[in-house]
C-alpha cells in the first residue's frame, strides 16, 4: 500500500540529515563559545548593547518583528502512510522575539506561526498536507564574567502544529501533536562597524523529552538606522524529530528573515 500510494518510501531519506542536525548547530555553539573572549574593538550598537555584561540594575528590553519565508524538507509517517515533504515552495510565517537583559541574565520570549501547504505525487494522484504551526519558547540567558559578546542559553521550546493530509484513494486524514522540550544554545553578538552588528545563535533540544530532537540556528545583520532602531537581515534554519500519537515526523524549515527591531 505504502509504495503503490507514493511511489517511494522513508529509506530515500538522507541518512546524513539527522547527523548534520547535531554536527552544525554543534559547530557553531563550539565557535560561540570560542569566540567570547575575543573582546569587541568597535563600539556597540544598539542591538549588542543587550549583551553588555555590566552592573546595571534597571532592565533593558528589545522587541523584534520577524518575517520568515521558509522551504520544508523531510518526511511525515502516518498510519502505514510515508508523506515525503521535498517541496521546495516557500511559506510565510512571522515571529516576534522579545528580550529583557539586567547585567549577565537575561530572559527571551519566542512566538513563531507558520502555515505550509506541500504536495506529494503519486501514481494514484496528489498527497496534500496542510500544516498550521505554532512554535513558543522562553528561554534564560547568562553571560559569563567578562564577556560582552557570549550569552550561554537554557530554555523550553513549545511545538503545536495540526496537520491534515488529503489523500486521493482512502479518507482524508488529521492529527493534532504538541511538544514540550528542553533547548540548550549559544549566542553571540559582534559589532561590525558603529551601526551594524552580527548576531549568530545555535541551540539543540528535545534529547527524547518529548521530542527526538529539536535544534535551531540563524545568524542576524542588524542595521542601527535611527536611535534605538534596527533594520535586521538573516537566514535562519529550524528542525525537529518527533514521534507522537503514531505519527513521526523529520522535518526542517529554512529561509531567509527580514525584520525590524526596538530597543527600549
Amino acid at each position: 500500500m505504502l509504495l503503490d500510494l507514493l511511489g517511494r518510501d522513508a529509506s530515500t531519506r538522507n541518512p546524513m540529515t539527522g547527523r548534520l542536525a547535531v554536527v552544525v548547530p554543534g559547530a557553531i555553539l563550539a565557535s560561540c563559545v570560542a569566540a567570547h573572549s575575543v573582546p569587541a574593538s568597535l563600539p556597540r550598537t544598539a542591538l549588542q548593547d543587550l549583551t553588555a555584561n555590566d552592573q546595571r540594575t534597571d532592565w533593558d528590553l528589545a522587541a523584534s518583528v520577524y518575517l520568515w519565508v521558509a522551504s520544508k524538507t523531510g518526511v511525515v509517517q502516518t498510519e502505514g502512510l510515508v508523506l515525503p515533504l521535498d517541496d521546495p515552495d516557500e511559506s510565510s510565517g512571522a515571529f516576534v522575539y522579545v528580550e529583557a537583559q539586567q547585567g549577565p541574565w537575561g530572559l527571551v520570549l519566542d512566538l513563531d506561526f507558520l502555515s505550509t501547504d506541500d504536495e506529494s505525487p503519486g501514481p494514484n494522484g496528489p498527497v496534500e498536507v496542510k500544516e498550521d504551526t505554532f512554535i513558543g519558547e522562553l528561554d534564560a540567558t547568562w553571560s559569563p564574567h567578562g564577556s560582552d559578546t557570549l550569552r550561554l542559553i537554557l530554555g523550553i521550546r513549545v511545538l503545536d502544529s495540526s496537520q491534515d493530509f488529503f489523500l486521493p484513494v482512502l479518507p482524508d486524514q488529521s492529527a493534532d501533536t504538541t511538544l514540550v522540550d528542553p533547548v540548550l544554545g549559544a549566542q553571540g553578538t559582534w559589532p561590525l562597524t558603529e551601526t551594524v552588528s552580527f548576531r549568530l545563535r545555535a541551540d539543540l533540544g528535545g534529547f527524547g523529552v518529548d521530542s527526538d530532537l529539536t535544534y535551531q540556528t540563524f545568524g542576524l545583520f542588524a542595521w542601527e538606522f535611527a536611535r534605538r532602531w534596527n533594520a535586521t537581515a538573516g537566514y535562519r534554519i529550524l528542525g525537529w524529530e518527533f514521534e507522537d500519537d503514531g505519527i513521526r515526523s523529520d522535518l526542517r524549515l529554512s529561509g531567509v528573515l527580514v525584520g525590524i527591531a526596538a530597543r527600549f
